[in-house]
């Protein structure tokens, strides 16, 4: 969508929609807070502790951020919607092409 001192790529808006969307659902899968194996692991029952802590509090900053990935995401692709609608509206008034009178033949 064009206008005057601006281009709106829709396609694009599209694509990073899906391409956050697509990230989002690939971390989900990966939660930090599963990563500490058994205290054995790590020989030193305070190491694994701190190792637990650090990771349930990475992982619940984490989800905050992809919650608002996803907030992104759902902007991008209401606003191209948005565009999309504008333009057909405006393609179904439009039965011909304006320009072509200002156009020698």
């Amino acid at each position: 969508m064009d206008g005057p001192g601006f281009h709106v790529d829709v396609a694009t808006l599209d694509e990073a929609s899906a391409g956050i969307a697509e990230t989002i659902g690939n971390q989900k899968r990966l939660e930090l807070s599963k990563l500490p194996g058994p205290a054995g692991m790590y020989g030193d029952d305070d190491l694994h502790d701190a190792l637990t802590d650090y990771c349930h509090r990475w992982d619940d900053g984490f989800d905050i951020l992809t919650d608002d990935a996803g907030k992104i995401s759902d902007s991008l692709k209401r606003v191209a919607d948005a565009y999309r609608s504008v333009d057909q509206a405006a393609a179904q008034r439009l039965t011909s092409d304006p320009a072509t009178g200002a156009v020698d033949g």
